[in-house]
């Protein structure tokens, strides 16, 4: 049976969690406190070595009750799930019976993996299902409005931080005045828009950054690792729809490879996401919310045996590379 708190959610509960697993880094004495009082809460006859083994990170489906109970009244809730998220999410990592009593630790935490959500806020996103992303980052979530030659056009953005500063992150080509562009408005998802300076362009790649000149609430995307083949990937962006009024659109898919765009001169991350007219310079994000890259373009082609098109990312490192440049 899995206990926890009288009339709380699968949400809150997530929250909770979240929040708890925080203070291993932010205040391990309060970590350690609160598992323990829900260890003797239970009559856990291993509370002591539970605790002291918790210090370095070696913990238990049971260590885990106890922290998020804390010693206050429970009833029966999903805890399980939440555990397996983290094990999925690889914030912790089975020791497969190598250490100690498998009654006393079974795991450890990944410290590098919760340092990595916890500094960046995207620990509440493994608990919550990927259509929460689209929610969590509607400050974040940009349209880039644009005049160019006397029409008008719509590109994607989105905010970003290099942990030193917060930028406007588009593509080159929906900005650049080389192209005939004479004027840039960007609005976040809820209508707000957000006062930027003039462009700064990459001088190789098909990126530019736009500085923040009024300050404003939002969560913004944080770079993630590298992307590896066939990692699950997200893609949210405002794309033309035939018919249709411009709203957010996202793509589920997956990262295909790496390769070099020689015409353009630029790495690429390939995936199976949709990338389509309106749809460039939306982020990348792996399931945590964490930025892969940024869509760029298609790349398609005629060959003898029949036509080719793929999905191309700018991969996040340079991303941060050129913003790091700007602070």
């Amino acid at each position: 049976m899995t206990y926890f708190y009288k009339d709380v959610d699968a949400q809150a509960l997530a929250d909770i969690a979240a929040g708890r697993l925080g203070l291993f880094f932010s205040d391990q004495p309060e970590f350690l406190r609160i598992a323990e009082s829900g260890l003797r809460f239970f009559g856990d006859q291993f509370t002591e070595n539970r605790v002291t083994l918790a210090k370095n990170g070696w913990i238990s489906l049971q260590f885990f009750h106890g922290l998020l109970c804390g010693g206050q009244e429970y009833k029966p809730a999903p805890v399980r799930f939440l555990w397996d998220r983290l094990e999925n999410e690889r914030v912790i990592v089975s020791l497969n019976g190598e250490m100690g009593n498998a009654t006393t630790i079974s795991h450890q935490i990944n410290q590098y993996r919760l340092a990595e959500l916890y500094t960046t806020g995207t620990l509440n996103n493994i608990f919550r299902p990927a259509s929460a992303l689209a929610e969590t980052y509607a400050d974040s979530l940009l349209t880039v409005d644009v005049e160019k030659n006397g029409l008008e056009h719509r590109g994607s953005g989105f905010l970003f931080s290099n942990h030193t500063g917060i930028f406007v992150v588009t593509c080159k080509h929906n900005v650049d005045p080389a192209d005939g562009i004479s004027s840039v408005k960007v609005s976040n998802l809820t209508g707000v828009e957000v006062v930027c300076g003039a462009p700064l362009l990459h001088p190789d790649l098909d990126l530019a950054c736009l500085p923040i000149e009024v300050s404003l609430e939002a969560s913004p995307f944080f770079a993630g690792g590298h992307a590896e083949m066939f990692d699950e990937v997200f893609t949210l962006g405002f794309p033309m729809v035939p018919g249709g009024m411009s709203s957010l659109i996202g793509h589920r898919g997956e990262v295909n490879g790496h390769t070099e765009l020689y015409l353009a001169k630029s790495p690429a991350i390939l995936i199976s996401n949709l990338v389509s007219p309106g749809s460039s310079g939306c982020p990348v994000l792996s399931r945590d919310g964490l930025c892969a890259g940024m869509t760029i373009r298609w790349a398609e082609g005629e060959f003898e045996a029949g036509a080719a098109r793929f999905s191309c990312a700018l991969p996040v490192a340079e991303i941060t590379k050129f913003c790091g440049g700007l602070v």
